[in-house]
């Protein structure tokens, strides 16, 4: 116990000591801008005189440094990249058959789940009359067939929809096999529980 109250008493007074030895010799500093602008190089002599002018116009602004310069191209990059992918990428719930679209869509309502296959219109003089087919099979999220059901309809080159109205067990996703004359595709979409 002696050694640690010395040990104490030792740092104290060597502070204390310190502490006295500072307030005596007050310490002066000499700063002069001019001096040391003096010995600066050229463009921190000039960035003094002049200013900070920052560079004019929108772009300028944007790219005024490398900073800005790398986050201006990562955005021009991903904004780049959303059009593409938006434009030449396939939606999951569509298809094209022979220049006609076709889209599918399901939701939930009270016990039911309603499912509409919708095929767009083309112009009514390039286009025979066919027969619009769709397969709507209702799936779990475990990919267990829950219900089936087969629409047909004239198709004539006008808008035409599909409707189905299911019994809904959860469904999570449906798959319709759509025909328009002997084209055909097979066309997956989510239920859209929102």
């Amino acid at each position: 116990m002696s050694d640690g109250s010395s040990d104490g008493d030792g740092s104290e007074t060597a502070r204390e000591s310190v502490l006295d030895q500072a307030s005596r010799e007050q310490l002066v500093f000499h700063y002069n801008r001019e001096h040391r602008l003096a010995h600066a190089p050229e463009p921190v002599q000039r960035a003094y005189r002049e200013g900070f002018a920052p560079k004019a116009g929108f772009f300028r602004g944007l790219t005024a440094n490398a900073g800005l310069r790398s986050v201006f191209f990562t955005i021009i990059l991903l904004s780049v990249a959303v059009v593409m992918l938006t434009v030449f990428s396939d939606r999951p719930d569509s298809a094209n058959l022979n220049g006609v679209t076709v889209s599918v869509k399901a939701f939930p309502y009270e016990e039911s789940l309603f499912v509409a296959v919708s095929f767009s219109a083309v112009s009514a003089n390039s286009r025979e009359p066919a027969l619009a087919g769709a397969t709507i099979e209702a799936l779990s999220a475990d990919g267990i067939a829950l219900a089936t059901q087969t629409l047909s309809a004239r198709y004539t080159g006008e808008p035409c929809v599909l409707r189905a109205k299911m019994p809904d067990y959860e469904t999570s996703t449906v798959v319709a096999r759509v025909s328009l004359g002997a084209t055909t595709a097979t066309i997956r979409a989510q239920v859209d529980r929102n």
